[in-house]
């Protein structure tokens, strides 16, 4: 559950563990909010199921579940807790229609799941985790955790474990369990040859052999859960994902290009300020859905951020959809797809920018008059003119971007602690910080890229037919190529992305 908060993941987990007790026959009955609007009128209950109590399930249920760092009450409190204008939150009702509708049609998904449809318990849990520890040692979820940060850190391709499989909580078999510890024992163990360790060679390819393998056998299954939206809250569907890669590339295949935001052969600068800090590509012709491109500028300890995202953004249904972390990763990404030309360019513009970022931001040298400033290599020590600075202590001083002494490449922001200026001050510290973001990390990177999508969309514009049915078709070719490229990532459906599914 993207942006959920933890209880409401472990909430699904719970009445997962319920609908697998009751089984399929009984759901309809047992899992139904009409009969039980509320948590409270489902615990009440004196006869919910085989003459046990809503309570009494709950507790057998819980048995059930793995769930590191919370409680039962803890998912209780949260269930009851009413969201705005005294109304429900929601949370009840949606961990409700989604069990029953997974225990429904669990067959549909693999026909081995089908075991878990009977009444009483199988050989299944369910679980999420916590990142207790480094090792990932609590439970199977965790473990899998462990085993894709060694992949990923033998070959990096996901920013994070999301991107390979976004999944909130696991339904997980006892054979799964088994055969999950014995991967990651395994790992300790030296190759036949040249003495090197297992781990050192562990890569996606033998991860998502584990656990797709898993899933296929009906032992292991990755749920990504999102709220039903409501009131009413009455449906729930399930939608499987990266099973077949076929499949996903007609999916992908249906987005295209719809253009940009701004034209960026005019980057942002002191004398030109009108451009945006950001650039859109858009993949719906009314533009509310984008790739939205943008370099953070923000950093805790006032230190220089690298933070450059690209963010999946549907306007008016609920915000972000998915991020793509860092422009190495977009670059090596880019570069798998066999772009070559592209992420060269961008990954030069953007360490050269940031050098020049950090330069500015952090420091300066130069020679001893008022007119000598200029960009150094190496953080100042020097104060400047005393009629140059702005307000501070003396050695946490900043210089105005529009001071006289200096011009369009004369100008510092001094890193300080927050706690040592005012309001105003820190005010005028971020707003110079944007500027030089987006003169230095901002503008450079997101130039190079424009100019390749807006020569793509001009040949793709002279190759294609006007008009398909009377209707302007969209742009096709690179720029709708590069465009999936990001969605597929974004959504966890690169080619090494493992299987899920989602429910919502």
């Amino acid at each position: 559950m993207a942006d959920s908060p933890i209880e409401a993941e472990a909430a699904q987990a719970l009445f997962c563990a319920v609908a697998d007790y009751v089984g399929e026959s009984a759901s309809e009955k047992v899992l139904n909010t009409t009969t039980y609007k509320t948590l409270s009128e489902f615990e009440k209950a004196p006869k919910v199921h085989g003459g046990k109590s809503g309570k009494q399930l709950l507790d057998l249920a819980w048995k059930k579940c793995k769930l590191p760092d919370i409680s039962l009450s803890r998912i209780k409190g949260f269930l009851k807790k009413k969201g705005g204008s005294g109304k429900s939150s929601g949370w009840y009702e949606s961990s409700v229609i989604i069990a029953k509708k997974i225990i429904q049609e669990i067959n549909k998904i693999d026909k081995d799941f089908s075991k878990i449809k009977g009444p009483n318990f199988q050989d299944m849990i369910y679980v999420r985790g916590a990142k207790k520890d480094s090792k990932r040692t609590a439970n199977t979820m965790e473990k899998i955790g462990g085993l894709f940060d060694l992949a990923n850190n033998n070959d990096p391709s996901f920013g994070d474990i999301n991107k390979w499989s976004p999944a909130d909580i696991y339904f997980v078999s006892d054979d799964a369990i088994t055969r999950v510890q014995e991967e990651v024992v395994s790992l300790d163990q030296s190759m036949d040859k040249g003495g090197a360790k297992r781990s050192q060679k562990y890569n996606f390819t033998k991860l998502n052999s584990l656990c797709n393998g898993l899933l296929n056998s009906g032992d292991l299954l990755p749920l990504s859960l999102k709220k039903i939206v409501g009131p009413p809250y009455t449906k729930a569907v399930i939608v499987k994902y990266n099973f077949s890669r076929s499949q996903e590339e007609t999916r992908l295949a249906r987005y295209f290009y719809y253009g940009v935001n701004q034209n960026w052969s005019k980057p942002y600068t002191l004398t030109n300020k009108k451009s945006a800090r950001d650039l859109a590509v858009y993949f719906s012709p009314d533009k509310k859905e984008k790739i939205k491109f943008r370099h953070d500028p923000s950093n805790s300890k006032y230190g220089v951020s690298g933070s450059v995202k690209g963010e999946i953004e549907v306007t008016g249904a609920g915000g972000r959809g998915g991020s793509i972390s860092s422009i190495p990763l977009l670059c090596k990404l880019l570069e798998s797809y066999g772009y070559n030309h592209l992420p060269k360019a961008i990954l030069k513009e953007f360490k050269k920018g940031l050098a020049l970022y950090e330069q500015y931001l952090t420091g300066w040298t130069g020679g001893g008059g008022t007119d000598s400033w200029k960009m150094g290599t190496k953080k100042s020590t020097k104060l400047v003119p005393k009629n140059a600075m702005a307000t501070g202590p003396k050695g946490k001083q900043y210089i105005s971007l529009n001071h006289k002494y200096f011009g369009a490449d004369g100008y510092e922001a001094r890193k300080f602690p927050k706690t040592k200026l005012s309001d105003a001050k820190y005010k005028a510290y971020k707003e110079e910080r944007a500027v030089l973001s987006a003169m230095y990390v901002v503008s450079p990177i997101f130039k190079v890229l424009w100019e390749y999508l807006d020569g793509w969309a001009s040949d793709d514009e002279k190759k294609r037919k006007r008009k398909v049915g009377g209707v302007n078709v969209p742009l096709i070719g690179n720029c709708s190529e590069f465009v999936q490229v990001m969605i597929a990532y974004t959504s966890s459906r690169s080619p090494r992305s493992g299987k899920f599914i989602i429910a919502k």
